[in-house]
């Protein structure tokens, strides 16, 4: 902050959960008012569960919580978060499993694993795509999630054309942005694979 030419920033500050309940509880009246809640995102938000779940369970009773993931974790601790959580927004990016390592170097088993266990939680949740193009905006790709979709908290799909200003990101992390696709290329945002199910979709 006193850098003058911002050759230096703060892009993150560590917090105790007492403490951050503490700040974030003074707004909890306004957010009620208009009918909002507190989300935990990320990055991935379980990737620092212990925290999550202290936070989750501070805020109880006194705004609505809820977590934007991936579903990538254990199966235990995912079950855990669900017990504390109101609404769970779910990114599904790749559902082929070796379409899932080639660009994310991860298998997608626990997410899709996790995926069927919201799904007979109750719990309400979004499911999110992020349309990167020839990636996860493809027929294929976007059929095999279509075919996923179900569970009586299921809301709704939300679509997200891809964002040109994620390279951003790894450059203030110090690493260098190599797409493995054409960023030129804009996505093909089909809503009609949802709607053809019946399944109500929105785009972002």
């Amino acid at each position: 902050k006193a850098c003058p030419r911002s050759l230096i920033r703060i892009s993150g500050e560590d917090w105790e959960a007492e403490q951050l309940y503490k700040k974030l509880s003074k707004n909890f009246a306004l957010l009620e008012r208009g009918g909002g809640g507190v989300t935990f995102s990320g990055g991935e938000p379980l990737m620092q569960a212990e925290f999550l779940l202290e936070m989750l369970r501070l805020c109880e009773g006194k705004t609505h919580r809820a977590i934007q993931t991936s579903g990538y974790c254990a199966e235990t601790t995912f079950l855990e978060v669900l017990k504390n959580v109101d609404l769970v927004l779910y990114d599904l990016k790749l559902i082929d499993e070796d379409a899932a390592k080639r660009y994310t170097g991860k298998s997608s088993a626990p997410i899709l694993r996790n995926f069927e266990i919201l799904k007979g939680s109750g719990v309400p949740f979004v499911v999110r795509v992020p349309l990167i193009p020839t990636v996860t905006d493809t027929e294929k790709n976007l059929t095999a999630i279509a075919a996923r979709i179900g569970g009586a908290g299921f809301l709704k799909v939300e679509l997200e054309p891809y964002n040109k200003f994620a390279g951003s990101k790894y450059a203030m992390c110090g690493r260098e942005y190599l797409p493995q696709f054409d960023e030129s290329v804009p996505p093909e945002i089909n809503t009609k694979i949802f709607e053809e199910r019946n399944i109500k979709v929105s785009v972002y």
